[in-house]
């Protein structure tokens, strides 16, 4: 998700791996279903990204259905 929002290579990877850390901590501690829920979340910021970014087409409706969907099922 950083590198859709152009950010540094480097710093993307570090956000990335302090991320993963807090979902490796909830797996640990058997919340199974956050730690899915926190794995789909970077995915349905990425459709906030496109909402701001593409200014013709702001919303691209069958990606965030799908992600909404998945979240709502994990949830």
């Amino acid at each position: 998700m950083a590198l859709k929002a152009k950010v540094n290579e480097v710093i993307a990877i570090l956000l990335a791996i302090l991320y993963l850390q807090f979902g490796i901590v909830a797996g640990i501690l058997r919340f199974n279903f956050m730690a899915w829920s926190a794995a789909l979340a970077p995915y349905a910021m990425m459709q906030v990204l496109y909402m701001i970014e593409d200014k013709k087409r702001p919303i691209h409706w069958l990606s965030l259905a799908l992600i909404m969907a998945l979240i709502a099922q994990v949830h």
